[in-house]
C-alpha cells in the first residue's frame, strides 16, 4: 500500500536497533568520511538544471568560520538547493557537514527522494527545539515519520546522515543512529540540501552514494 508506515515515533533517549542490512552504514558513521571523496561543493551553486524553485539566496563561501568552503543559505532564500547530476534513484546514503545561526528560524536538514518542491522526504535538525525528526512531504502536506528530542548546539557543526534503500529511512547525528521508519510513497528522485526559510545555515562537506550518481 502507497504510504504504508513502520516504526513511526522514536522519542526519548533510546537509539533504534538498527536493521541488519543497514549495520555496516551505522558502523561507518563513526568515522569521519574521507575528505577526498567529497562532493564539490561549488557545483551546487554554479548554475546548470534546477528543479523549479530551489536555487535562489544559496551562495558559495570560502574560508569562513573554521571550513575551507561552505555552502550557505542566507534568511529569506529558497529552502532547498538540488545536488546537480544525481538522477532519480531509490537506493541513497548521504552525509552532511552543516550548522546554523541563532536566528528566528535554525533549522537545517537534507532532502532525498525529492521529485519537486512538495515532494520528497526531509530529515530536519531544529537547534533552537531541539530535535531531528523525519518526514515525508507530498502533495505539499508534511507528515511526521519519526522523531527524537535531544540537545543540538547552535553555531556548531554537525555531521547529519540519511539513507534511503527502497522503502527504508535511516538517520543519524554526530554518528549516533537516531530514526528509522519505512514508508513507499515516494521513490526516486534527487537529493537536495535545506533550509528553513528563516535560517542562515551552512554545509561544510557533503558525500553521497546513489544509484543514480555519475
Amino acid at each position: 500500500m502507497a504510504g504504508a508506515l513502520a516504526l513511526g515515533l522514536t522519542l526519548g533517549c533510546r537509539a533504534p536497533a538498527a536493521d541488519v542490512a543497514d549495520a555496516a552504514w551505522w558502523a561507518a558513521l563513526a568515522q569521519p568520511p574521507p575528505a577526498s571523496s567529497a562532493w564539490p561543493l561549488a557545483a551546487l551553486v554554479g548554475g546548470g538544471p534546477e528543479l523549479a524553485g530551489g536555487h535562489g539566496g544559496w551562495r558559495l563561501e570560502r574560508g569562513a568560520e573554521d571550513a575551507a568552503e561552505a555552502v550557505c543559505h542566507a534568511a529569506g532564500g529558497a529552502p532547498w538547493r538540488a545536488v546537480p547530476g544525481v538522477a532519480a534513484a531509490d537506493d541513497v546514503d548521504v552525509r552532511v557537514r552543516a550548522r546554523t545561526e541563532p536566528s528566528a528560524g535554525e533549522r537545517y536538514g537534507v532532502a532525498v527522494h525529492l521529485q519537486d518542491a512538495d515532494n520528497y522526504y526531509l530529515a530536519r535538525v531544529d537547534t533552537r527545539n531541539n530535535n531531528v525528526r523525519l518526514y515525508r512531504r507530498q502533495g505539499g502536506t508534511l507528515s511526521l515519520l519519526a522523531a527524537r528530542d535531544l540537545g543540538v548546539s547552535v553555531g556548531q557543526w554537525h555531521d547529519l546522515a540519511v539513507r534511503a534503500h527502497g522503502a527504508r529511512l535511516a538517520v543519524a547525528l554526530d554518528g549516533e543512529p537516531l530514526l528509522q521508519a519505512t514508508d513507499d510513497a515516494l521513490s526516486g528522485g534527487a537529493i537536495g540540501l535545506w533550509a528553513d526559510a528563516q535560517a542562515r545555515a551552512c554545509f561544510a562537506g557533503l558525500w553521497l552514494t546513489s544509484s543514480g550518481a555519475p
